[in-house]
């Protein structure tokens, strides 16, 4: 839902970070003129991020991150919502 709304509002394609990996190992790439913005990010787990900057770096794309420490989180994403907020 979020992401239809982000679609709406911005006017840019957009989806679930669950979706574009899926898209990723089904043979989607981005290239250097792409951005990628995720919204709340520190909902994010360790292994999905891992797998967004992959492909981000491999291409050479822009990561724009929205979204603050104090979301509510598992432990997992807390941590890595702290390392991103430093």
């Amino acid at each position: 839902m979020a992401a239809a709304v982000l679609h709406e509002e911005a006017s840019i394609p957009s989806g679930t970070l669950a979706r574009f990996l899926l898209d990723l190992e089904n043979g989607t790439r981005l290239t250097n003129r792409d951005v990628v913005v995720l919204d709340e990010a520190t909902m994010a787990s360790t292994d999905d991020l891992d797998a967004l900057l992959r492909e981000i770096t491999r291409a050479g794309s822009k990561l724009v991150l929205v979204g603050g420490p104090e979301q509510l989180v598992t432990s997992e994403q807390l941590a890595s919502g702290r390392s991103l907020a430093r």
